[in-house]
């Protein structure tokens, strides 16, 4: 019997209804499976690759907050089967997609105040994002990123994303020790992880939905706003990130939350928490295609690797990572 099948039966089991009918959904870059019934959301996640239990405890945790996430309503995490509630199926990046400003302006500035809100989720037994973990998704990058991607269906040359030398790790220790200062100099708080246009979905009623929260962290307050405004997957304005970043430091200091860091602290914090997420997301891209054959993701890393560049070149002390990267020929 197939997964799909055993699924199957055990949504006809959960809800009573014989009848059911799953519909796949579109997959993500993970190993989950999704299906739509008139009943909900139901997901095949293997248990032995997803975090099925954290992602149940996060959802209770995030309801309790007050957010609109996927609840769960019935479990199997021996099999890895979950019947979630159904947030429909428009992400932020659908609906902003071909959207004219005014309409991207007032979606994003509501995303803002959902992410705002994340920083107050209460945040005790989370994994800590510490300098081991800060410095484990970095390696990511110099373990991936000068890797050639094989030509698809074995024909042609292969893909690469530098011109020029393959670095070795210990070139970017100095850097990547500076980055990791400053992401460990903010004040820790309930962290998504990943709180990206793909993972808001336009729910029932005009409002937002959040979704694949399973890795969240206790983190520094700036990451989600990284993942938000400066996506991997769309590109917002240098002018109308400004604007909501303002936005958002006014909201986490007016809440106490801003760990008495000035404002031209936290943007420096903001923007070297971003290379952190960025040069780890480059090469989680390259990983997910030459490890798992899961290619979709290459046509992010040019904007991914922009954020590097534009960060890099606002900061004298990161000069020479900037050269080093321009000499790889990633830039």
């Amino acid at each position: 019997m197939t997964r799909r099948e055993e699924l199957a039966l055990w949504a006809a089991e959960v809800t009573g209804r014989k009848d059911l009918e799953l519909l796949p959904l579109a997959g993500d870059a993970s190993f989950r499976r999704y299906y739509r019934s008139d009943e909900g959301i139901f997901a095949d996640s293997p248990p032995e690759t997803q975090k099925n239990r954290e992602f149940c405890e996060i959802a209770a945790r995030l309801a309790a907050s007050g957010f609109i996430v996927p609840e769960v309503f019935h479990a199997d995490l021996g099999r890895g089967f979950l019947h979630e509630r159904d947030l429909g199926g428009i992400s932020l990046e659908d609906a902003v997609s071909g959207a004219d400003e005014k309409k991207t302006r007032f979606l994003y500035e509501a995303a803002l105040g959902v992410c705002a809100r994340l920083s107050t989720v209460p945040s005790g037994g989370l994994p800590l994002f510490d300098r081991p973990f800060i410095e484990r998704e970095l390696a990511i990058f110099t373990d991936w990123f000068f890797l050639d991607v094989p030509a698809e269906g074995g024909c042609g040359a292969p893909l690469r994303f530098y011109a020029g030398r393959r670095p070795a790790a210990p070139e970017f220790t100095m850097y990547f020790s500076m980055i990791a200062d400053a992401v460990i100099s903010q004040p820790y708080v309930f962290m998504h992880r990943d709180f990206h246009c793909r993972n808001i979905m336009m729910a029932p009623g005009d409002t937002l939905g959040v979704i694949d929260f399973q890795d969240a962290v206790n983190g520094p307050i700036t990451y989600d706003l990284v993942s938000l405004i400066e996506d991997c997957y769309f590109r917002l304005s240098p002018e109308f990130r400004d604007s909501l970043f303002d936005r958002w430091y006014g909201f986490v200091r007016g809440r106490g939350l801003s760990g008495g860091l000035s404002e031209g602290a936290m943007r420096r914090a903001f923007d070297l928490t971003g290379l952190q997420r960025h040069l780890k997301a480059a090469g989680i891209f390259v990983r997910l295609a030459v490890r798992d054959g899961k290619r979709g993701h290459l046509r992010d890393i040019p904007l991914t690797i922009s954020y590097v560049n534009e960060t890099l070149r606002k900061y004298p002390e990161l000069s020479g990572l900037h050269d080093l990267l321009s000499e790889c020929g990633v830039f």
